[in-house]
């Protein structure tokens, strides 16, 4: 099953990457009718952040999708294999995938600053980690109710967004209102600790409450898990709209 599991999040992962393949296309065109004066470096710099946010969702929302277009739920129920051994073995290959690329931008860092290696750490890849193991759980969760809820969806997109865009906002501005009061540099072992309490908890504690959903999710239906996911995240998801109407410019 692992290997079929890793086979499948090569083909998926291909698949959104191929997307990459039309940046000098695009490029191109904006050159000629345009007028663009970017160079392609550019295009694919960005491009590549845009597919790396791609691969992010793509591989946390097919995560179950050959189970749903053979209909092998049931016989997924039946394998004599673990739900913890289940959950391993859907998001450790996907985890693997996406930490290459958070990898080697670590790497690049620490070669071309290395004296800014710890802001950077936590400042964009702690984040972005972060980020990414939220996802893969919230498309776990997703796959064994139903992908094709759109309040569900919207509910597991606050839940994996929240880290890396309204979270570093939170960060940001305690972490400035901290050197505004003391007049000095914050330790990053405070910065740490805020990062913790106002990103990482939030997420936890919602995830947390979905444990139970997963433990009984041999005896329920898939519309009757979507329904228990969304009455757990219900304050989570109410209480993160509402930090981004109180945060938003």
């Amino acid at each position: 099953m692992l290997k079929k599991e890793i086979m499948d999040t090569l083909k998926q992962t291909g698949a959104i990457l191929s997307f990459m393949l039309l940046i000098p296309v695009i490029h191109q065109v904006n050159e000629i009718r345009l007028g663009g004066t970017s160079s392609l470096g550019n295009y694919f710099i960005k491009g590549a952040s845009l597919n790396f946010m791609l691969l992010i969702v793509g591989l946390a929302y097919m995560m179950f999708s050959s189970e749903d277009n053979d209909d092998a739920m049931e016989y997924l129920k039946s394998l004599p294999v673990s739900k913890w051994e289940l959950l391993n073995i859907k998001i450790l290959p996907r985890l693997a995938v996406l930490s290459v690329p958070i990898l080697g931008f670590t790497i690049f860092s620490a070669l071309t600053a290395p004296s800014d290696i710890t802001d950077y750490f936590f400042l964009l890849v702690a984040p972005v980690a972060l980020t990414v193991i939220i996802a893969l759980i919230s498309g776990f969760f997703l796959g064994i109710s139903d992908r094709k809820n759109p309040i569900l969806i919207g509910a597991m997109t606050l839940l994996s967004s929240y880290p890396i865009f309204l979270g570093s906002i939170i960060v940001h501005r305690i972490s400035r209102y901290i050197v505004h009061q003391t007049q000095a540099e914050i330790p990053l072992y405070l910065y740490a600790l805020v990062h913790f309490v106002t990103v990482t908890i939030p997420v936890l504690i919602p995830l947390c409450l979905l444990i139970p959903v997963y433990r009984s999710w041999d005896c329920r239906s898939g519309k009757v898990r979507s329904q228990a996911i969304l009455k757990r995240l219900a304050v989570p998801s109410i209480l993160i709209v509402i930090l981004w109407g109180v945060l938003s410019p």
